[in-house]
Order: C-alpha cells, then structure tokens, then sequence
C-alpha cells in the first residue's frame, strides 16, 4: 500500500492579508484632492491608481456642480 499524503488545510484569503492599519497620521493638506493624493501615498497605492481615484472625484465634483457636501443633503424622497 502506497504512503497517503499529507492533507493541507486550507487557508482563507483574509489570513494571508496583512493587518489592517488602524491609525492613520493626520492629514496636512487642507484641500479635498491633497487629501486624497496624501492619504493614497500614505497606503501605497501606485501612480496610476492614485491618477484614476483623483480623477473620479473630480467628476464626481464637477457632476454636483462644486455644491459642498453639507448643501447636497436635503430632503429624502419617499415613495408614498
């Protein structure tokens, strides 16, 4: 009879992951795209990401045409 081999475990994808950073320093910019440009640098993210995240937000920006976060929170629509 042949040796049987030895059974692996299997191992779930988030132990593989490394912890979580769970305080992150201030931020120094003041601006709302240095914010997220320092934040993207701080956790590693590549070049291009960095370019294709700022990019969002300013559409994202542009398609609420510059109105503050604090203006854009009115009513909720209800379905009556």
């Amino acid at each position: 009879m042949l040796p049987s081999a030895p059974r692996l475990t299997p191992v779930s994808r988030a132990a593989l992951r490394p912890a979580p950073v769970l305080e992150l320093p201030p931020l120094r910019s003041v601006r709302l795209l240095g914010q997220v440009r320092e934040r993207l640098r701080m956790l590693h993210y590549s070049l291009r990401t960095e370019e294709a995240y700022l990019h969002w937000c300013k559409a994202f920006i542009r398609f609420h045409q510059l109105r503050h976060p604090a203006e854009m929170g009115g009513q909720r629509w209800s379905p009556s």
